[in-house]
Formats: structure tokens, sequence, C-alpha cells
């Protein structure tokens, strides 16, 4: 009876551990299939990032974004065109109204702080003014002298005056129209924007 009890002892002794290494080698090949796994998953997800960012960077305009945006600048420009074409006009008739207006009130002082009477001569053709005095230093003059040169106060081919115009302004301040009429118009070339002056016989100047 000692001998088969023995020799099964043994065998079950024999099996257990045959049965021990082959867990030990499933539970190692087990690991090196999940490690083997997970480094595949980064490497495809690192790759497929990378293809994503050259095909990204790769990719550019296409024609129809490019027609898209000329497009819509071509549509400002048309809308602002006008605009910015009206506010130059109407930049360049204000100026041609301060220089004439300017230019008067200019000639009116000079009369009376000299004693002696003066006058501004408006141009219509070249858009020129002159001022002549009677002032010489001295006694006043019994004629009018020029003082310079006719002076441009706007372009004609983008300011007109509707009326060649001379005013005479006396050492008490009042004038006298002696050419044209006391109101006048200055008008932009290619527009209907105008601005009237009136000069009243005092020496008042008011713009409309």
């Amino acid at each position: 009876m000692t001998e088969p009890i023995s020799i099964c002892a043994t065998a079950v002794h024999q099996a257990s551990r045959n049965f021990a290494g082959a867990l030990s080698r499933l539970r190692i090949a087990r690991g090196v299939s999940l490690g083997g796994g997970k480094t595949t998953m980064r490497q495809l997800s690192s790759n497929h990032s990378n293809s994503l960012r050259r095909k990204t960077a790769q990719r550019g305009f296409s024609i129809l974004e490019l027609v898209t945006v000329v497009a819509v600048g071509l549509i400002l420009a048309a809308i602002a065109l006008p605009l910015v074409q009206n506010i130059t006009r109407t930049l360049r008739l204000n100026a041609a109204v301060s220089a004439v207006t300017g230019a008067m009130q200019s000639t009116r002082y000079h009369a009376i702080f000299d004693g002696c009477p003066y006058n501004i001569t408006f141009n219509n053709t070249a858009n020129t003014y002159q001022v002549a005095t009677e002032a010489t230093g001295g006694a006043c003059a019994t004629a009018f002298t020029n003082v310079g040169t006719a002076v441009p106060f706007a372009d004609p081919k983008r300011v007109t005056l509707d009326q060649n115009l001379t005013f005479q302004f006396s050492p008490g301040g009042s004038v006298t129209v002696t050419t044209g009429t006391n109101s006048f118009n200055l008008t932009t070339v290619g527009a209907t924007t105008t601005k009237n002056v009136k000069v009243t016989k005092y020496g008042s100047i008011t713009v409309q």
C-alpha cells in the first residue's frame, strides 16, 4: 500500500509543477501581447496625427476661397468709391469757400488798419483773386495798385465760380460791389454740391 500512495503523490506533485509552469508562461505571454498592443496603438495614433498635420500644411487656399475673397473686396470697393469721391468733392469745395471768404475778410481788415481803400478781384476763369490798395505808407493814392500777384483759390477743373467779382472795402469797413453781385456761388465740378456766399455792405459774410 505504501508504494502506490508514493507513486500517486509524485504524480500529483509533478502535475502541479507542470500546471504552475504553464500558468506562468501564459501570464508572461499575455503581458507581452498587451504591451505590444499598447505600443502599436500609440504608434498608429502618432502616425495619424503627423499625417493630418502634413495634409493641413499642404492644403493652402482653394480657388473658390480666393474667388470669394476677391469678390468681397470688389464689392466693398464699389461701395466705398462713391463715398470717397463725394467726401473729396466736399472737402475741395469747403477749401475754396474758406480761401475766398478768408481773402475778403483779410482785405477788409487791411483797409481798416491802413486807413485807405482796398479792393479784391476774383477771376472765375483762372479761379484766382488779386488784391489792390490805395495805401502808400502815407497819404492814400487816387488809384489802386496791385499787391503782389494773383493768388489761386481753387483748381478750375475741380471748383467753379459763377461770376467775376470785385469788392471794394473802405477804411470804415463798408463794402461796395463794383463787379458782379454781392451773392455768388461756388460749385464742385461733376456734382451738384454748391455753396452760396453773401456779403453785406457792412462786411458780414454768410455761407449757405
